[in-house]
C-alpha cells in the first residue's frame, strides 16, 4: 500500500509541475503591460484528483475492482455538484471517475470469467498482463495487409 501511495504521490507532483507553466499562468493585457494571472487553485486540485485517479487505478490491478468500481461512479456524481474553479475540471473530473469505474468493472468482469468463480475472483497482482499477452497474440494472428505498418513483427 506504501508503494501505491509513493507512486500516487509521485505522478501528482510531477503532474503539478509541468502543468504549473502551463495552465498555472495565464498572460493577459494590462493597464502597465503585459500582467501574469496566476491559477495555482486550479492546478493544485488537477494535482489531487490525479493522486487519487492514480491510487484508485493501482487499488484495481491489486485486486480491489469490484469495491472501487461504485466508488468511483459515485464520486463522479458527487464531483458533478461541486463548485470547482472552472468548468474543465469538472468535466475532467466527472470523465476520469467514470473511466476509473469503468475500467474497475471491466478488470472485475475479465478476471471473474477466467476463474471460472465471478463472485469470489480476485485476481492476482499480475494477471493484467496475461490478459495483455493474449489480446496481443489474437492481433498477431489476424490476417493484416502487407504494406501496413502493423504487420511488421
Amino acid at each position: 500500500m506504501n508503494a501505491r501511495i509513493k507512486d500516487a504521490f509521485i505522478t501528482a507532483f510531477v503532474a503539478f509541475v509541468l502543468a504549473l507553466p502551463l495552465a498555472g499562468a495565464r498572460t493577459m493585457d494590462g493597464i502597465n503591460g503585459l500582467m501574469v494571472e496566476w491559477h495555482i487553485v486550479d492546478v493544485t486540485i488537477a494535482a489531487v484528483m490525479i493522486f487519487f485517479g492514480r491510487l484508485l487505478l493501482g487499488l484495481i490491478e491489486d485486486g480491489y475492482a469490484l469495491h472501487i468500481a461504485p466508488l468511483a461512479l459515485l464520486s463522479g456524481i458527487v464531483i458533478a455538484y461541486l463548485p470547482l474553479p472552472s468548468h474543465f475540471l469538472k468535466i475532467v473530473a466527472v470523465a476520469g471517475a467514470v473511466g476509473i469505474a469503468g475500467r474497475a468493472v471491466f478488470i472485475h468482469l475479465c478476471h471473474s470469467r477466467a476463474s471460472g468463480n465471478p463472485v469470489n475472483a480476485r485476481p492476482r497482482v499480475n494477471d493484467h498482463r496475461s490478459l495483455h499477452l493474449k489480446h496481443r497474440r489474437l492481433f498477431r494472428s489476424l490476417p493484416l495487409a502487407a504494406g501496413s505498418p502493423l504487420s511488421r513483427g
